[in-house]
């Protein structure tokens, strides 16, 4: 006996352009395939390095990669290297040491150098050598590289009194303050949009180009003065940005900024507004992930959020920093050690990305790029946007009290 498969007793059509199975992100690539199915980050190949276990001798609190593909990770006792299996202890090839070993902030430059924001200053690793720009005594928050190649840091803690934001020319620091048309004392994230303004975040946020500058979000964070206020800025498309800021609540949170207008972002059961994040990053397919003070990681795509801490095996859920290498793994740092996240051939269902039960008896892709999988009494059901289950009555209306064993590509067998 058997019944066809579809919602409310409706046979389900064949398509003329089939994606048979939830291929991993890399291999659908490679192979061209065009389905994107939904993937939880639970669902990633994920290596966690811990500082417990003794890898690192401080709170790892940036990555990134070089040209010649050495990751490193800047640490609050010094800085480290990757060789594909082990973090090691990094030195300059001269042997010139770091003005401080505290390092806030990496950056991988276009002519293969490693900039380095310590607690001391700024400094620059490059073909061995460490060059230590000339300043007070002062904090680096962060360093990015133009569209035009040029190098530009906030500095915070600034006691030299020319101003928080810094232009590296040549071996020297040219710095923009209230004169120029920054009306704050320091300067935490910086990033550059899409239009190629500046927005450079403190206790407000300001948007600038050399002659022109506008204030942002003044009004919900004007008593944070003398705090940070704004933790981190990632641009997006067309002139967007979003920011995390130090407070969560109606208008604070995680915010987004477009067309000139700022808004939250909400779907049911998140609500941007209510999450205290620490840093975020955008990748290539647009898609937000929001690194937390103390609850892991959100990921925000296409009306959807998956969240990831250390209950799922994350190393803290106190988390620095975000950052994609060349091959597209993400690397994630916390307060207690470094996590991979990356693409497999395979992925897996189990409960915890909804599978009702354990105990799968059978399952069927079709050719509509859709999956079926029987549960017994419960029939999961997999398409390139959506993911849920439908009972036994509705999946299988003629099946009336009997249970299915099988899915073929004709119906279901019933015990």
């Amino acid at each position: 006996m058997a019944c066809r498969l579809g919602s409310k007793g409706k046979a389900i059509e064949p398509s003329v352009a089939p994606c048979l199975l939830p291929f991993a992100g890399s291999i659908r690539r490679k192979l061209g395939l065009g389905c994107r199915p939904v993937t939880h980050i639970s669902q990633y190949a994920h290596t966690a390095w811990r500082v417990q276990d003794g890898v690192f001798s401080g709170t790892p609190n940036a990555i990134t990669q070089t040209q010649d593909g050495y990751l490193w990770i800047g640490t609050a006792a010094g800085l480290f290297h990757f060789d594909s299996v082990r973090f090691v202890p990094a030195t300059t090839g001269d042997g010139q040491p770091l003005p401080d070993v505290r390092i806030n902030f990496l950056l991988s430059a276009h002519d293969g150098s490693l900039w380095l924001g310590t607690r001391a200053g700024l400094s620059q690793l490059k073909d061995g050598k460490l060059l230590n720009y000339p300043t007070a005594p002062i904090r680096i928050s962060n360093i990015i590289q133009d569209h035009e190649g040029t190098i530009w840091v906030t500095r915070y803690r600034v006691s030299d009194g020319k101003g928080p934001l810094c232009r590296v020319a040549g071996k020297e620091l040219r710095c923009y303050g209230k004169a120029d048309g920054i009306p704050v004392e320091y300067g935490v994230p910086l990033v550059e949009d899409s239009l190629g303004n500046l927005w450079i975040g403190s206790y407000l946020i300001c948007r600038w180009t050399p002659g022109s500058s506008t204030i942002d979000v003044a009004d919900e964070l004007k008593h944070l003065k003398g705090n940070p206020g704004v933790l981190d800025l990632v641009a997006g498309p067309s002139g967007s940005v979003w920011v995390a800021l130090e407070v969560a609540g109606p208008g604070l949170g995680v915010r987004h900024f477009s067309g000139e207008k700022w808004t939250s972002y909400v779907v049911p059961g998140f609500d941007s507004a209510s999450v205290k994040a620490h840093c975020l990053f955008l990748d290539p397919n647009n898609t937000l992930w929001i690194g937390t003070e103390a609850e892991g990681i959100y990921r925000v795509r296409d009306g959807t959020v998956d969240h990831y801490r250390s209950s799922d095996g994350l190393s803290g859920d106190a988390v620095n920093s975000i950052y994609q290498d060349r091959e597209g793994n993400l690397w994630v740092t916390t307060d207690q050690g470094v996590d991979l996240f990356r693409d497999t051939p395979v992925v897996s269902f189990s409960t915890r990305e909804g599978l009702s039960a354990a105990n799968t008896r059978s399952v069927l892709a079709r050719r509509d790029g859709s999956v079926w999988v029987g549960n017994g009494e419960i029939w999961m059901f997999y398409s390139k946007a959506t993911s849920r289950q439908l009972g036994s009555d509705e999946a299988c209306p003629e099946r009336k009290s009997h249970r299915c064993s099988r899915i073929t590509a004709d119906g279901c067998g019933l015990e």
